[in-house]
């Protein structure tokens, strides 16, 4: 009796025993578990904080390449905003000289008239008016290349120093030049003369000059714009 009753607790304290081991064992995975779960959470933290970081900083990126960009283009219209108002003020300041210049060139020009010889000898015994006018200037050789393959004017007239040409202006006009005296209207020109304002002016070749050096110095001399005076009879 007492034998089967020792057997029966035996049994009971090994099922307790067995139960015991069971939870601690439960116990124990749930715990490693915790523990992996635990270790592996920074991990997933510090991937996701990266990622947060390289996306804010595509953005940021990308907002401040736009900004930059957006100067970039607000400078270049600047830029040239202000490199059209130094041209414009560089082009007033030009022709506020050239405007002074004229008026100076004027001045001098009249000064000089009374006593021109030649202007003595016009207006002797006549009288005489002079209209003002402003004339742009371009320049000619006696070179047939330069007349039509002629060494003379439209009148047939060998070219000479003081002929000038015009389309508009009378022939036989005496016109008073800054620098050139009196001229006169004794040829014509090409459609670009269909202008009372411009005169092509003759100049005649310097001793031992050749053709080429002649016709360089000739074409050297620009377009000047001058003040001069068409004399008229009154």
């Amino acid at each position: 009796m007492h034998s089967r009753k020792l057997i029966s607790f035996l049994l009971f304290i090994l099922f307790i025993l067995n139960f015991v081991m069971i939870l601690i064992g439960g116990i124990s995975l749930a715990l490693h578990n915790i523990d992996n779960k635990l270790k592996n959470l920074p991990m997933t933290l510090q991937v996701s904080t990266m990622q947060e970081t390289e996306e804010n900083n595509l953005s940021y990126k990308k907002e401040y390449n736009a900004t930059f960009s957006s100067k970039k283009i607000i400078t270049n219209k600047e830029r040239i905003s202000e490199r059209n108002e130094v041209i414009a003020q560089l082009q007033k300041e030009k022709e506020k000289e050239h405007k002074l210049h004229l008026q100076k060139q004027e001045k001098t020009f009249v000064a000089n008239v009374i006593n021109n010889k030649e202007h003595k000898s016009i207006s002797r015994g006549i009288k005489v008016k002079y209209i003002k006018k402003e004339f742009s200037l371009s320049f000619y050789t006696n070179l047939p290349e330069e007349n039509g393959g002629y060494t003379g004017n439209c009148h047939g007239q060998p070219l000479k120093h003081g002929m000038v040409a015009s389309n508009v202006i009378k022939q036989g006009t005496k016109i008073l030049l800054p620098k050139y005296g009196i001229m006169t209207v004794a040829d014509r020109g090409g459609k670009d003369f269909n202008n009372s304002n411009r005169l092509d002016v003759l100049i005649e070749r310097n001793e031992g000059e050749s053709n080429s050096q002649y016709l360089k110095r000739v074409n050297n001399l620009g377009r000047p714009k001058v003040i001069g005076y068409i004399i008229e009879e009154e």
